[in-house]
């Protein structure tokens, strides 16, 4: 029943999601074309059907819907990750060819924000998917599991979900502005093209509210079982491997402070001892 379930909503979120995302473009600019507003239901009939269909089926997905947030939030931010690398090399090639060679380039500082940039926004939502974010912690690392999956529910639904929707339509008038001005770079004399890095802004809200919706979930189950579910297996900052190393040095030596090592002949002293006497 359960994996029908699952099935189901997956069906029903795909389905929400594309209806969502004809009404987001209809009346807009799509790679230069103009989408007619109104195309059978219309612009608000779309957005108003799609978000429906996509809150139902994530809810019927429930935990399955958590996992597929998780794998591809995980996806997309490894995926971008690799801009560090693009950054590094045009950096480090503006240094050699500026200090040692005298000419400098004209593309590498447009070059280096941009792929900070789409790495920091596209990895949002696999930071928060590994619960990364920065928390002021001093009481909320004091509280019950429950009593945290209740305050930041309240605090997804007040301040969350209403910064990431606007991050999303906000994103989507700068993004189709710029694409249909075919937007370049005033930073630089190289003029380079910079609509595609505007569109990012959107990507990475919409792959923000999806996270954020799987973290609703984890809530919602935190409240009923307790505590919190698990996440996918990642990589540990070298301290916290280092702490778990200790943990379990101590459990496997007890409460021992000092190893004893007797030496081999130990026994064998002792058997003698006891004979002399």
């Amino acid at each position: 029943m359960t994996s029908t379930t699952s099935v189901v909503g997956s069906i029903i979120f795909g389905i929400g999601l594309i209806s969502l995302a004809i009404g987001v473009v209809l009346g807009g600019t799509v790679m230069w074309i103009t989408v007619p507003e109104t195309i059978v239901f219309g612009r608000p009939g779309y957005i108003g059907a799609g978000s429906v269909m996509f809150l139902v089926g994530a809810i019927l997905m429930g935990e399955t819907f958590i996992r597929f947030a998780d794998k591809t939030s995980a996806w997309v931010g490894r995926a971008f990750a690799w801009c560090i690398l693009l950054m590094t090399f045009g950096v480090a090639y503006e240094v050699v060819v500026r200090y040692f060679f005298r000419a400098p380039t004209s593309w590498a500082y447009d070059l280096s924000y941009m792929m900070y940039g789409t790495m920091f926004m596209m990895a949002g939502a696999y930071t928060l998917s590994r619960d990364g974010h920065v928390r002021a912690d001093v009481f909320y690392r004091l509280w019950r599991p429950r009593v945290q999956a209740g305050v930041e529910l309240v605090l997804y639904f007040f301040f969350f979900f209403p910064g990431v929707l606007a991050l999303i339509f906000a994103g989507w008038k700068y993004a189709t502005r710029s694409i249909r001005f075919l937007e370049v770079s005033v930073m630089t004399p190289a003029g380079m093209p910079i609509f595609q890095f505007k569109a990012i802004i959107v990507a990475a809200g919409v792959l923000l509210l999806i996270q954020g919706l799987a973290q609703v979930f984890r809530c919602v189950i935190c409240l009923r079982r307790g505590a919190w579910p698990g996440r996918e297996s990642d990589v540990e900052e070298l301290e916290d491997q280092l702490i778990k190393g200790e943990a379990r040095d101590i459990l496997a030596h007890g409460s021992e402070a000092v190893d004893v090592v007797l030496p081999r002949d130990h026994g064998k002293r002792d058997s003698r001892q006891e004979n002399d006497r």
